[in-house]
C-alpha cells in the first residue's frame, strides 16, 4: 500500500461526502479506543432477562427514591483525588 501519512488521509477524508463522515468518524473512534474495539467485537447478550433482573432493578429504583446517586466527584474526594487527576490519569491510561 506504501507509505501511509496523515497527510493522505486527511486528502481521503476531504473528498469524502458529508454522509460518509459519521460512518469514518466511528471507524476511526473504535481503531483508537479499546474499549469501543472489545465491545464492537464481543458476542451479543444472549442471555434472558430473568425475572431475578427484573427484581435487582425494581431493587435499585427503590432504593433511588431514598438514596440519592453519589456523585463522581464525591467518589472521587473520598478517594483523595481530584477531578483533574483522574481527567489526567484516564487520558494519560489511553495513549
Amino acid at each position: 500500500m506504501g507509505d501511509v501519512s496523515r497527510l493522505s488521509i486527511h486528502a481521503l477524508v476531504d473528498q469524502l461526502m458529508p454522509e460518509q463522515l459519521p460512518a469514518v468518524e466511528t471507524a476511526l473512534r473504535e481503531l483508537v479506543d479499546s474499549v469501543a474495539r472489545a465491545l464492537a467485537s464481543a458476542p451479543p447478550d444472549d442471555e434472558p432477562y430473568t425475572d431475578e433482573d427484573r427484581a435487582a432493578v425494581a431493587e435499585a429504583e427503590e432504593s433511588l427514591k431514598t438514596n440519592p446517586p453519589i456523585s463522581l466527584e464525591d467518589v472521587l474526594a473520598d478517594l483523595g483525588v481530584s477531578p483533574e487527576k483522574w481527567k489526567a490519569d484516564l487520558i494519560a491510561e489511553r495513549r
